[in-house]
């Protein structure tokens, strides 16, 4: 994926990770169509109130095909009263073989996913997509979202989202990417910028 700092930039982008599932904080999750939990429909109105308070009229919303972010963009796209569009690019990584396992399933079966999961490295998912795929596709969906005209709030899932970052702002805190978290992605002078977006006090 290329961050080009050329040309406008409408900004800013805020990246919404979907609201929980009954899998979210507990077992990988790829390509499995799960639905909100009750709990994850309260969080999504919840972000959805969060970014009404500071999204700007004409503010777009797009979203991955997969269920569980369609149903947390239809909560955000009513309440800024627009009608959320779908970049099938923004699905989540097909993380193979690790669907539907716990951490430790994953350190007894896949020891090598483990081991290069726990120092940060980019994975070949055994039985699923490659970094070199990843990285190209949420390449494509953040090109066209860069050349949008409009601020637009992006809900996807958690691999896409770090791999965005990953590229545009190096360093940025992986607890930022909780479950219906936003973070503000902009640029000043050429340089990305990114920061979590919380609740008003």
């Amino acid at each position: 994926m290329t961050a080009d700092a050329r040309g406008p930039w409408p900004g800013p982008a805020w990246l919404v990770r979907h609201a929980s599932t009954a899998w979210t904080g507990s077992r990988w999750l790829g390509n499995r169509d799960l639905p909100l939990t009750a709990a994850g429909r309260s969080e999504a109105a919840a972000a959805a109130d969060r970014l009404a308070a500071v999204a700007t009229p004409g503010t777009a919303v797009v979203s991955s095909p997969a269920r569980r972010a369609l149903e947390t963009a239809a909560a955000i796209a009513e309440r800024l009263r627009v009608r959320a569009r779908v970049d099938p690019d923004l699905r989540e990584v097909d993380v193979g073989r690790a669907e539907g396992l716990t951490w430790e399933d994953v350190r007894r079966e896949l020891p090598g996913l483990a081991d290069a999961l726990m120092v940060g490295r980019r994975v070949d998912w055994p039985g699923g997509e490659t970094a070199d795929a990843v990285r190209s596709r949420v390449g494509r969906a953040w090109a066209r979202l860069a050349a949008r005209s409009e601020p637009v709030v992006v809900v996807t899932h958690a691999g896409v989202i770090a791999g965005i970052l990953g590229e545009l702002a190096p360093g940025t805190n992986p607890e930022w990417i909780g479950p219906a978290a936003a973070v503000c992605v902009r640029r000043e002078s050429g340089i990305w910028l990114a920061e979590p977006l919380v609740a008003r006090p």
